[in-house]
């Protein structure tokens, strides 16, 4: 039986055995979770990304706002923040209605 000391404990066999049990398991849990499309988490990433900068934009922007001017200046806030995010949605739909063309064009 193999024993490791360290200043405060002594850690035997079974000690690290059921260490590596542990860590392996973890390791299996993360590995279910995270895929390997590598795609996939940047396409998740993206979206996760520009959901935040949208949620920080109405929520913060408009609460200062809200808060600063009052109901009246908030609402007039949220009517511009939404006009400025039509051009943005539309272009974005444009893009994705080219990227679905090019995919149906071509199947690789």
């Amino acid at each position: 039986m193999t024993t490791i000391s360290s200043p405060t404990y002594q850690y035997t066999d079974d000690d690290l055995i059921l260490e590596v049990v542990y860590w392996e398991r973890i390791a299996r849990k993360i590995a279910i979770v995270m895929s390997r499309d590598l795609r996939h988490y940047a396409r998740q990433t993206n979206i996760r990304l520009v959901a935040g900068v949208l949620l920080i934009a109405f929520l913060v922007g408009d609460g200062l706002i809200y808060i600063f001017y009052g109901r009246g200046a908030a609402v007039f806030g949220l009517v511009c923040l939404l006009a400025a995010l039509f051009p943005v949605v539309l272009i974005a739909a444009a893009l994705w209605l080219m990227d679905w063309v090019v995919k149906k064009a071509d199947p690789d």
